[in-house]
């Protein structure tokens, strides 16, 4: 399974634009029938569309602290994250034409809101 995640991902980054500017047309719409749907590589694809998103978001953090916009915990599993993101799609229909990622961020947001300083 592992092996299949992995061709799945390097199938994403290498059929992606090498343009710096693109802008994904992932909507959230697109993204939830992906992690609902059945199929393994539509599966992969919602895993892997989160995770990258969140990998971003944590390293844009790290560079940038005062744009943090989650706070997750150490111990928060991949699963638990596609979990939180799938929620919030379901839990919030009128914002599902947006962009994908905007979407990801608001759900970690969300769900794992960091401490008042």
């Amino acid at each position: 399974m592992t092996k299949f995640l992995l061709s799945a991902l390097l199938l994403l980054l290498v059929s992606a634009s090498a343009h710096g500017q693109r802008v994904s047309t992932t909507t959230g719409n697109d993204l939830l029938e992906s992690c609902e749907s059945k199929g393994n590589l539509e599966h992969a694809f919602c895993l892997g569309y989160i995770i990258g998103v969140t990998d971003v978001e944590g390293m844009d953090s790290a560079v940038f602290p005062e744009r943090r916009r989650s706070c997750v915990a150490e111990n928060v599993s991949n699963g638990q994250v596609r979990d939180v993101v799938v929620k919030y799609l379901k839990d919030h229909p009128e914002e599902r034409h947006l962009q994908a990622a905007i979407l990801v961020v608001k759900a970690m947001g969300q769900a794992f809101p960091c401490k008042a300083q």
